[in-house]
């Protein structure tokens, strides 16, 4: 039988071995992974086990480690991980026979901020993260990484979504996040000025308001208060505005004007550096370039639209005919509201194609002005502080230059002035120092003061009649007439006993507010001619009419009394905010932020204009073809306020000055604007 088993070999005389059966896995399980995110820069050691089908170890095998991303991490041979970028790895584990095992490590930036506050900056500063002190109670390590879910979006930046955490960060103190982008990566027709920063709620993301573009360095910054998803986005258009003097306005051939367009978000927020498509539905009348830049070629109309990120506003623009300036007819502007009728009307017919600033100057620094007066070629204005520095100033009308000025010093108010034969006359208000000056109208000489009645009343400009001069004042209350040569009181008459009013005169009267109607007193003798009593007629000043008539605008009603019949003609209750003015048989007021036009006879009214933004404030003046109308400060276009002038035919405004205040225009063609601030604004209009 060995012979038998030994020819079976083939002859080979040594005996048969058993090769060793390959090492098969089934499976390998890795542990080591820490739960918590691993800091870029770090290390883990990872540990596997592998395991035959029946799950019993085998020491012998040989096992081979790959990561999924090596860029995110690397591992040696020996399972050690080394940490090199943000982002999720899952390190693999392999034996022979195909078996292997995972693990998955959240890898991310880190830097640690303390309660003291500072700026943690995340990989080289592509992020950066700054804090108040106290923002947070304790030391905590900020943690980064590439949002692994953000939602794409068209107005997405490519590589700016990062989670930013850990998922329990919270500041008690708004910190502000800065992400830098690659302006190579905006989305198509994106600018730079249009990114803002976003937080992913849900599956949406959601503008930080408030947050701002650095395009010098790249950044877009907000504040954030908790740990979350944050990017980058260009934020969509939701609705166009248009601003700017010329909505639903007006312009005459040859005159140009400037429109704005404002592009906001859902919230309402100003979008900043979004540009805007400008066209006219007919350039044939009004033509406007890229920057909203109008000119006008002929008669006409023409809607004029703003197109940005699909979303449109337009106005319709009236054409007009150039009119022919007349300035034949003009009288000078030198009492309140003109002249001793207080119409606020100056019968010249203006051209505003040829508008222009003259100058701007100060006149007290920081101080509210009252309504300027003119005479011999200069403006005369004065302060409204309240027991502050109360000044008097004389600007050269051509340059704006003082001429002179006066300081009154810390006293309780100084009155509007009037101009009459070389003399500024201007009252003076307190208690026992109270007095009407007289002040050479060259170089603000003291040509008389005299001493009156008053007990902490701020009246209106004093009105020159004949040799008279005409105020408010008195303890409780009155009326005084002082020669206008000496200053000497000639007399004092029951008048109400409120601030701000002036007397009117009309046919050698004068008509002064009792506090319960309108008396009218001869102008030499003080005598009461008569009385038109109605307890609406209270502390406002009269403008008398072109119908024998005077209007009062009260804070509640505006009233039209007949003085021949002595009698009210109409009265119309509102919101009234100034005198009225009045020509041609229409009167011009301001009744709840907007102008009404009524008719001079029966108070029908006529048309209302709305200021494109903000509120219109009185008294008004009109020509015979324009009204000026100031704007309050602090509206949105301007905020220092507004000035328009509106076409009387067209009944729209066809110019604007970015500034608001007390106005007056004087015969020589220059239109005053006494501002908040102090300063006066000349524009020439002839």
């Amino acid at each position: 039988m060995l012979a038998s088993a030994a020819t079976a070999c083939g002859g080979d005389s040594t005996a048969p071995t058993r090769e060793t059966p390959p090492v098969q896995v089934a499976s390998v399980v890795v542990a080591g992974a820490p739960s918590a995110p691993v800091l870029v820069g770090s290390t883990v050691q990872l540990i596997a086990t592998p395991l035959n089908a029946s799950g019993v170890t085998v020491p012998t095998a040989t096992l081979t480690w790959r990561s999924s991303d090596a860029a995110v991490a690397t591992v040696s041979a020996g399972g050690l991980v080394t940490a090199l970028a943000p982002g999720g790895v899952t390190i693999t584990a392999s034996g022979p026979g195909g078996g292997s095992g995972t693990t998955s490590l959240d890898i991310r930036a880190g830097a640690p901020l303390g309660p003291d506050g500072g700026t943690a900056s995340l990989l080289g500063g592509l992020v950066t993260v700054t804090a108040p002190g106290a923002a947070l109670a304790q030391t905590t390590t900020l943690l980064l990484r590439p949002a692994p879910d953000a939602p794409t979006a068209p107005h997405l930046v490519p590589g700016t979504a990062f989670e930013l955490g850990p998922e329990t960060l919270a500041f008690n103190r708004a910190a502000t996040l800065a992400i830098r982008y690659d302006p190579a990566r905006l989305p198509s027709g994106a600018v730079e000025n249009g990114l803002q920063l976003h937080q992913l709620f849900a599956s949406g993301w959601v503008v930080i308001r408030g947050s701002r573009v650095n395009t010098a360095n790249k950044t877009v910054s907000g504040t954030v208060v908790r740990g979350a998803t944050y990017a980058v986005l260009t934020t969509p258009v939701s609705r166009v505005t248009l601003r700017g003097g010329l909505v639903g306005g007006a312009l005459y051939v040859g005159q140009s004007g400037q429109l704005g367009a404002v592009m906001l978000d859902s919230y309402g927020d100003t979008l900043t550096g979004r540009p805007a498509a400008w066209t006219s539905s007919n350039p044939q009348s009004v033509t406007v370039d890229s920057a909203g830049r109008l000119s006008v070629v002929a008669p006409g109309e023409a809607t004029i639209t703003a197109t940005s990120d699909g979303k449109s506003a337009t106005t319709t623009l009236l054409a007009l005919a150039r009119p022919t300036a007349d300035w034949s007819r003009a009288a000078e502007w030198t009492t309140f509201q003109g002249g001793v009728r207080h119409a606020g009307h100056v019968a010249a017919t203006l051209d505003p194609v040829t508008f222009q600033e003259r100058w701007v100057a100060p006149a007290a620094s920081g101080i509210r002005l009252h309504q300027p007066v003119v005479g011999d070629g200069r403006a005369y204005v004065t302060t409204t502080a309240y027991f502050g520095a109360q000044r008097f100033a004389a600007l050269d009308l051509q340059s704006g230059a003082v001429v002179w000025s006066r300081d009154f010093g810390a006293i309780h108010s100084v009155n509007p002035p009037t101009f009459d034969n070389g003399t500024v006359f201007v009252m003076t208000g307190g208690h026992q120092d109270s007095f009407l000056w007289g002040l050479a109208a060259r170089d603000g000489a003291v040509r008389f003061r005299t001493a009156y009645g008053n007990q902490w009343s701020q009246y209106g400009a004093p009105l020159v009649l004949g040799d008279g001069v005409f105020s408010a004042g008195g303890y409780y209350g009155g009326m005084y007439r002082f020669d206008a040569r000496s200053g000497a009181i000639a007399y004092e008459r029951p008048a109400v006993w409120a601030d701000g009013w002036s007397p009117a005169a009309s046919g050698g009267q004068v008509l002064v507010p009792t506090g319960s109607g309108l008396a009218a007193l001869d102008a030499a003798s003080g005598a009461t001619a008569y009385t038109v009593g109605d307890n609406r007629l209270t502390a406002a000043t009269p403008v008398v009419g072109g119908l024998g008539n005077a209007l009062v605008a009260t804070s509640t009603n505006l009233i039209s009394v007949d003085l021949q019949r002595r009698a009210i003609a109409w009265a119309q209750s509102g919101s009234f905010g100034g005198a009225a003015a009045v020509a041609n048989g229409v009167v011009y007021v301001v009744n709840n932020r907007q102008v009404e036009a009524r008719r001079e006879g029966d108070g029908t009214l006529l048309w209302v204009w709305v200021p494109p933004a903000g509120a219109a404030a009185g008294p008004v003046v009109v020509t015979d073809n324009l009204l000026f109308v100031s704007v309050a400060a602090g509206d949105s276009f301007a905020p220092t306020g507004a000035t328009y002038a509106l076409d009387l035919s067209a009944r729209r405004q066809v110019w604007s000055y970015p500034a608001g205040g007390q106005l007056a225009l004087s015969a020589q063609g220059v239109l005053l604007i006494a501002q908040q601030s102090g300063s006066v604004a000349a524009i020439s209009v002839r």
